[in-house]
């Protein structure tokens, strides 16, 4: 979910390609709420081409912390 999130946010995800989407305009928390209706295997499908060659980088985070990791996409490069 992060990561589509992060994708979203970097204008490579499209919220109505998911198809639980309402309304026109899409923001943080409408995304959110398909992500959670979408079963992991619709999300996986929809982010696979967006991240095939690209890097992804997790900054985790402690176990024992209840902190969620954050994720970024790191741009394609141009070789």
């Amino acid at each position: 979910m992060h990561l589509a999130l992060e994708a979203w946010r970097a204008g490579l995800l499209d919220p109505k390609a998911l198809g639980k989407v309402r309304g026109r305009d899409v923001d943080e928390a409408g995304l959110q709420r398909a992500l959670y209706r979408s079963s992991i295997g619709e999300i996986e499908y929809l982010l696979s081409p967006i991240l095939k060659g690209r890097r992804v980088m997790v900054e985790g985070v402690s176990p024992a912390r209840d902190d969620t990791p954050s994720c970024a996409l790191v741009p394609r490069s141009r070789n």
